[in-house]
């Protein structure tokens, strides 16, 4: 009996162990932790012309939907909007566009609508 309760307690351990390690590994921070981080990103690449509008978690389309990054919407100083640019924290390479989003080319798609 006793020998049994030892074994549910390890096995219980085990997958409590495994249920947080699983929840870290598709971990990212919230939108309102980042929105000033990736605002200096954006201040730094193009010396203050933009401004971060709204940041969104982005999932990956697959079957368990992890978040890989962010989505985020811009404006420029001229109050012209635009969006969807997909930003990541990236280990290696700090923040990068993702998914083939550029932010100059969005810009200019936004500047060549209102024209």
């Amino acid at each position: 009996m006793k020998l049994k309760s030892i074994f549910f307690t390890i096995f219980t351990v085990i997958i409590l162990l495994l249920g947080i390690a699983l929840c870290n590994l598709y971990y990212i921070p919230s939108p309102e932790k980042v929105k000033p981080k990736i605002q200096k990103f954006i201040n730094q690449e193009y010396c203050n012309q933009f401004k971060v509008l709204d940041v969104e978690k982005s999932y990956n389309p697959d079957l368990f939907k992890e978040p890989v990054g962010y989505s985020v919407l811009l404006e420029d100083k001229n109050g012209i909007k635009f969006g969807k640019i997909y930003i990541q924290d990236n280990e290696v390479q700090g923040w990068i566009t993702f998914k083939g989003s550029d932010i100059a080319a969005e810009y200019n798609k936004a500047i060549k609508l209102l024209r």
